[in-house]
């Protein structure tokens, strides 16, 4: 989908959120662990009055596409080791990285890079096969954002980032994993909460004349 830029608002660092994706330690988990990948920049369609997670979109640099980024949402939304792939040129699109994960990405370099050597061409097609089925996305809007599951999601993996935290400075017991499952639960909801009314908040319709 190609369309005019002017309407759209863009969403790259500075903004708090990504600042938060980038700082946060305990996002280093999603990155690595779950391969949860977020763009450098989202645009965001001021003239519409749908939630926020239908008017959210991601541009290929290379090809100029726009996609929903609901592409990469629910059910798509993990296992993303290598990036992000245009689904209509098939190159990559630009995402963060959380700089704990480059730390630990540049102690296991002799690792990971002969991997993704080997199986780059192989990822990539799954990752393009994956892609094709969300192209209905396109055409189906969310109709509300469950505040519960993503909870759930993000206070599970703190859960196992805290526990292992306080297991590797100190030692696993019985109150590592009740501090690690309170934190975690913590965590859960306040994300939980605060992603529900960001992503359900409706915007205002945009005045005729803007644009």
């Amino acid at each position: 989908m190609k369309s005019d830029m002017s309407r759209y608002k863009a969403i790259k660092l500075p903004n708090l959120l990504l600042v938060h994706w980038v700082l946060n330690p305990g996002l280093a988990f999603n990155e690595l662990i779950l391969g949860q990948r977020i763009p450098k920049l989202t645009l965001v369609d001021k003239q519409s009055n749908e939630i926020y997670a239908n008017r959210q979109y991601i541009q290929c640099p290379h090809c100029q596409t726009l996609h929903t980024s609901r592409r990469w949402g629910k059910g798509n939304a993990f296992f993303h080791y290598d990036g992000l792939y245009c689904p209509e040129c098939g190159e990559k699109i630009p995402t963060l990285l959380n700089v704990f994960s480059i730390i630990l990405l540049v102690i296991l370099f002799p690792v990971w890079k002969p991997l993704q050597i080997i199986f780059a061409e192989r990822f990539k097609a799954w990752e393009l096969s994956r892609l094709a089925k969300t192209e209905s996305l396109e055409h189906t809007p969310l109709k509300g954002i469950s505040g519960i599951k993503l909870g759930l999601y993000f206070g599970g993996a703190m859960s196992v980032f805290y526990i292992a935290q306080v297991g590797f400075m100190h030692e696993f017991n019985s109150h590592a994993v009740i501090a690690g499952l309170f934190e975690g639960a913590i965590a859960g909801l306040f994300f939980g909460t605060v992603i529900k009314t960001f992503l359900s908040w409706r915007g205002r319709k945009s005045d005729p004349q803007e644009g």
